[in-house]
This record gives structure tokens, C-alpha cells and sequence, in this order.
């Protein structure tokens, strides 16, 4: 049986998994309209030069930036994601790698 204390347990560890909160944006259906997302549970690092991905080539080889939500979050290629002041575009999304856990999308900062 699921009680509090459990809950608190697993909100823990969820908390270090997803330490922020983003605003996602972008198009979506047919026809598209625009949608906002906000307070998406996330977290956002630079992706080290050094750490070999599948994706360096794709992505021009500007400084790379990981977004990891839960993975019943929508991401989109092509979204924007919002986060610290930020502005980041989605660049390619991941979702192979813990998808119990996170998915992954890789994006290029657009504002400074």
C-alpha cells in the first residue's frame, strides 16, 4: 500500500531527476496552433565537447544543451524550451535511453 511517507520517498527522488521547471512551446496539430506548456518538471546541463553523441553532427557543432522530462511529456523537434531566462531550440529528442525514467532531447541555445 502506497502511504505518505512513500510518497515522500519517491517525490525525493523524482526531485533529483527534475530539479527545475521549463516552459516548452511550439506548434501542434492539425491545423497547428500555438501551445504553452509551463512548469514542466526538467533539467537542463551543457553537454560536455568531449561526450561523443549521436547527435554532434546534427547539430552544427554549436555548444549542445541536454533537456531531460519525464517521459510522459510531449517534446517535439522543433519546440522551444524556456528555462532560467533562457531560450533554447530542440534540436533532436532521445528517447531510448532511460525511458522509464527521462526522456531526452538535445538542444542549441538562441538567446544569450
Amino acid at each position: 500500500m502506497i502511504n505518505a511517507r512513500l510518497i515522500a520517498q519517491i517525490s525525493k527522488v523524482m526531485g533529483q531527476f527534475y530539479p527545475d521547471t521549463c516552459t516548452l512551446q511550439g506548434e501542434m496539430g492539425s491545423p497547428p496552433t500555438f501551445t504553452t506548456v509551463d512548469n514542466v518538471p526538467c533539467r537542463v546541463q551543457p553537454v560536455s565537447p568531449n561526450t561523443p553523441t549521436e547527435t554532434t553532427e546534427i547539430i552544427e557543432s554549436a555548444p549542445m544543451y541536454e533537456l531531460r522530462v519525464h517521459p510522459t511529456q510531449p517534446l517535439v523537434i522543433g519546440w522551444q524550451c524556456v528555462h532560467a531566462g533562457h531560450t533554447y531550440d530542440i534540436k533532436v529528442i532521445q528517447d531510448d535511453r532511460v525511458p522509464a525514467l527521462f526522456t531526452c532531447a538535445y538542444m542549441v541555445r538562441v538567446t544569450a
